[in-house]
């Protein structure tokens, strides 16, 4: 959540400094590798949960040890 919520401060930088500059595409054109990086992140964690509730059966976290070493 809290990585989320760092990559859109970081896009809304990025919008806001290419208005204020002559560069206006440079900052959307940023914010839009974010966004895909940001949507291929919360699709790599969804796979995991998915994965780990077709092994296990449940999805109780005091009861997961698979990720464990």
């Amino acid at each position: 959540m809290s990585l989320e919520l760092i990559l859109n401060g970081i896009i809304l930088n990025f919008i806001i400094f290419s208005n204020f500059f002559t560069n206006r595409e440079g900052g959307e054109i940023f914010s839009l590798f974010i966004i895909t990086v940001a949507a291929a992140e919360a699709a790599t964690g969804l796979a995991i949960a998915l994965s780990i509730h077709r092994i296990r059966k449940s999805t109780r976290i005091d009861q997961l040890n698979l990720l464990k070493w």
